[in-house]
């Protein structure tokens, strides 16, 4: 199976042509080798000769040329964004389906901090932003933040009651449900395996004690319907 198309890679230089290569101007082709292994080959796409790793420029190479257009003159956030538009231009955007996206730079947003106070930042594309999205702390709007730290403070509840009321070995998982038709709060067990992420209880009865203990509307609101 072959099959031809252009795209976007590092810099090259053109072995035959002695001639440097942009993005679009390099040719991929994948096919399959005798163990039918997925095999990609580089070409020219202006003389069809092959390009071999060493015809590629790094990485540092690039920035040296780009540097010489005055690129030193930016900060670490205005570089990234620079090489980030510069991979748009050049069809690089590997984002665009992406639904769940970093802000971008420049956009306001807000975090808790070690003491659970809420903090705003300008999102920056810095290590510390970074850290606070991949552990979820990063929103947009204050009424967002508002509404994750009181769904937390529920789940924190439910979790430290089942740990306070539960036996020490289980028989079964009974966990909380939610009667979308009805608009009520149920019960389900099972025996042998449980739902990722739901809060486990030893009976029946402790389900609705929970319930009853942490508030059937806050439950319903910050665990089961959202609105944040």
């Amino acid at each position: 199976m072959n099959h031809k198309q252009y795209v976007p890679k590092a810099i090259a230089v053109c072995p035959e042509r002695k001639s440097k290569l942009a993005l679009f101007h390099i040719i991929e082709r994948r096919d399959t080798d005798f163990y039918m292994k997925d095999r990609i080959t580089y070409y020219c796409g202006i003389c069809e000769n092959q390009l071999k790793p060493e015809d590629f420029l790094k990485i540092e190479e690039e920035k040296v040329e780009v540097s010489k257009m005055g690129i030193k003159n930016l900060t670490e956030a205005e570089e990234k964004e620079f090489y980030r538009l510069v991979g748009k231009m050049n069809g690089e955007e590997t984002d665009k389906d992406v639904k769940v996206k970093k802000p971008e730079i420049g956009t306001r947003y807000f975090y808790l901090d070690s003491v659970g106070d809420i903090v705003n930042a300008v999102w920056d594309d810095t290590e510390y932003d970074n850290a606070r999205w991949d552990l979820g702390n990063v929103f947009l709007t204050e009424k967002e933040i508002v509404f994750a730290i009181e769904k937390r403070k529920v789940e924190v509840e439910l979790e430290r009651y089942a740990k306070e009321h539960n036996d020490p070995t289980l028989e079964a998982s009974y966990f909380i449900l939610y009667d979308e038709y009805n608009e009520e709060l149920d019960y389900d067990v099972w025996a042998d395996c449980r739902p990722q992420g739901a809060v486990v209880f030893a009976s029946k009865q402790l389900v609705f004690d929970a319930i009853e203990s942490i508030g059937r509307d806050r439950i319903i609101k910050y665990i089961f319907v959202g609105g944040g």
